[in-house]
């Protein structure tokens, strides 16, 4: 049994830069309707104002909140539904405890078999009976924010008509819900056991130093205009502020110097070069302004709850690449790695908090440090402290385990630095001549190169790292790349033939390495990986490519466009897709494992797992040891893992 629910609401709140949880509690939130269904009854909807009792409507509704009727409490993005229903419907209407356990999400079951995770794209992209209604989407978006113009009276918009729609839009949500639920199979035990941890994850939050924040916020408002007025004087005028990205450009451009983006790494790059003393004072200036690192202060704010500093939220469940955690909220797998090296973090947040600038500047730059200190603002409560180990070259070890490349395989197994090993490679020189910049290129080949790059995306690479190379030498450490670990260019190959022959011969089952598989499923390619997790490619099918060669493409959500449409994909993107199935296996059973010996996971961060704890036994050595236990299915394979562990996060 099933029951199924969507609440629609409004806040003086902004639930986009808050967040689900702080928005929930705000005072100024209200329920406006809460549409439900039972299995496959009629959508009821219900509204404050017709509360009958403390649980509303009672009868069926009642039997399975209170779990007298034994059922799942599904909704689209269950975050939301979860969090109102704990901080609303609980504490206003006394309406009762659900356990965890009984929540389940459609969203959650979209993405891990290949749907978009939006219930409006979801619905468009399976060809459901129900959509969503646009109409209505666009009056609920009018109703829930505070009016703009209040001369009408009234602090929302309000007509009844407008709630008449968005009582049917609510039912229509769930009603397309309904159709989405039946169209996408139930998350596998095995998948319900991540799912189940990833709600325990989002909902223990992250702690954060609001104190942090809040003075890295107060230094930035202060110092900024600083910044602003040097820009527009510089300019007569023509960039007021340093946000201001397009007038920039212009103004640059009737300097003589043409830049493509005011991007750090871009604006670095020119800065480089021969430029008019006033340029070059500008685009300083335009740099020491920061970015999105420093903007990460703020948004710890807006989200954090107030009574007890933490950010909730902040992952999403299969939501990048095949099987692994996407962030939200304030994003914490883009925290930057920091501009500069601070030498004592400690002194730095303090001269921070101090809020003197000469104070802060004893430590670099003032854009720089706040930047630099915002993984410090994430930390442990008194009392606890933070313990992080992260995988060691897992895609690399991964993919040359896969290829039976059994030299590099071995150098892993004996630890080896294979990054020197390939620097030695390129370089054509004894590993006793490999230098600092030299084993710069052996990492960057054996992180970059597995999946097919080539000598241009290298080259591009390296500069986005300040290392700008030749073409020779970009295309150099490709051939050497390719010549060393030939198992590897083979395995491309045998990959892209394996999918394009399983989409050509449905029902085959075409094997490679002899323990990851593709299959059609009706319209549906499977990728079936060692573990016995699958991936699905939707609607696969096989188009002519370059050079007139069987193509493999798929409908899925573009990149950079993120809609719904027909990708290409290639030998090195498929094992890329494989690889990273693979190590996020690894990462999700190590994440179990931690779980049920009692290691309170706080976050993940791509490779990396973190974790908040009192526990005097827990360290660093034996969180490895228990993230580099090898599946069965993984024999041969070469785990590593390293770590740190302390009172603010860092990297």
């Amino acid at each position: 049994m099933i029951l199924r629910m969507d609440f629609e609401t409004r806040s003086e709140c902004n639930l986009e830069s808050a967040g689900a949880w702080v928005y929930s509690k705000d005072p100024t939130t209200e329920i406006l309707c809460m549409s439900w269904a039972i299995d496959n009854n009629p959508v009821q909807t219900w509204t404050p104002d017709l509360m009958s009792d403390k649980l509303g409507l009672g009868g069926d509704l009642e039997k399975c909140l209170m779990g007298f009727w034994p059922c799942d409490i599904e909704a689209h993005n269950v975050g939301f539904e979860r969090a109102i229903y704990e901080n609303i419907m609980r504490t206003r209407f006394g309406w009762p405890y659900v356990r965890p356990e009984r929540w389940s999400c459609t969203a959650a079951r979209a993405r891990a078999v290949g749907l978009p995770g939006s219930l409006e794209k979801a619905a468009l992209a399976a060809g459901l009976e129900y959509q969503k209604d646009m109409a209505g989407s666009r009056i609920m978006q009018k109703m829930r924010k505070p009016a703009t113009n209040k001369k009408r009276g009234g602090k929302y918009h309000w007509t009844s008509a407008d709630f008449a729609t968005l009582k049917k839009y609510c039912a229509q949500d769930v009603e397309t819900q309904r159709a989405l639920s039946k169209a996408t199979p139930q998350l596998s035990k095995g998948e319900r056991k991540v799912w189940d941890l990833d709600q325990r994850v989002n909902h223990r939050g992250i702690y954060c130093d609001l104190g942090l924040c809040a003075s890295a916020v107060d230094v930035l408002d202060r110092y900024l205009p600083r910044i602003n007025d040097r820009l527009n004087t510089l300019t007569d005028g023509a960039v007021k502020t340093a946000g201001q990205s397009a007038a920039l450009i212009r103004w640059c451009a009737s300097k003589g110097v043409k830049i493509a983006n005011t991007q750090v790494d871009t604006i670095t790059s020119v800065l480089d070069g021969q430029l008019p003393e006033v340029v070059r004072e500008v685009l300083a200036l335009k740099k020491s302004a920061g970015g999105t690192a420093v903007n990460k202060y703020q948004a710890i704010l807006d989200q954090a709850d107030p009574d007890d500093h933490r950010v909730r939220g902040a992952f999403v469940y299969h939501g990048a690449g095949p099987g692994r955690w996407s962030g939200a909220g304030i994003q914490p797998q883009n925290f930057s790695r920091g501009k500069i090296k601070i030498k004592d973090v400690d002194a730095a947040i303090a001269a921070v908090k101090s809020g003197v600038f000469s104070e802060i500047e004893k430590h670099g730059p003032i854009i720089d440090v706040l930047a630099t200190l915002t993984r410090s603002a994430i930390c442990a409560p008194e009392g606890s402290r933070l313990i992080a180990a992260d995988y060691s070259a897992i895609e690399a070890r991964v993919l040359m385990w896969l290829a039976g490349d059994g030299p590099s395989v071995a150098a892993f197994a004996r630890g080896d630095d294979i990054y020197r090993l390939m620097a030695a490679q390129i370089f054509n020189v004894p590993l006793a001549e490999v230098t600092s910049d030299r084993r710069f290129f052996g990492k960057q080949a054996i992180l970059g190169l597995g999946y097919q790059m080539g000598a241009d995306k290298f080259r591009a690479t390296c500069t986005e790292y300040g290392r700008d190379i030749s073409k020779a030498l970009a295309q150099k450490v490709v051939d050497t790349y390719r010549a060393v670990h030939a198992p590897v260019v083979r395995l491309w190959t045998e990959v892209e033939s394996a999918a394009v022959a399983a989409v050509l011969n449905p029902g085959a089952v075409l094997r490679v390495r002899g323990c990851v598989s593709y299959v059609m499923c009706g319209p549906r390619l499977i990728l079936t990986l060692p573990s016995g997790r699958e991936i699905t490619y939707r609607d696969a099918q096989v188009d002519e490519g370059d050079f007139g060669r069987a193509q493999m493409t798929y409908m899925g959500v573009d990149t950079y466009t993120r809609k719904w449409s027909r990708l290409r994909t290639y030998g090195g993107m498929l094992t890329e897709n494989i690889i990273q199935g693979i190590s996020a296996c690894l990462l999700r059973a190590a994440m179990l494992r931690l779980d049920a010996d009692g290691w309170p996971i706080t976050m993940t961060v791509h490779d990396e797992i973190v974790v908040e704890t009192n526990n005097p036994d827990h360290n660093v050595d034996r969180m490895a040891e228990i993230m580099t236990i090898r599946p069965q299915w993984a024999d041969g394979l070469p785990l590593a893992a390293e770590g740190w562990e302390g009172m603010r996060f860092r990297k």
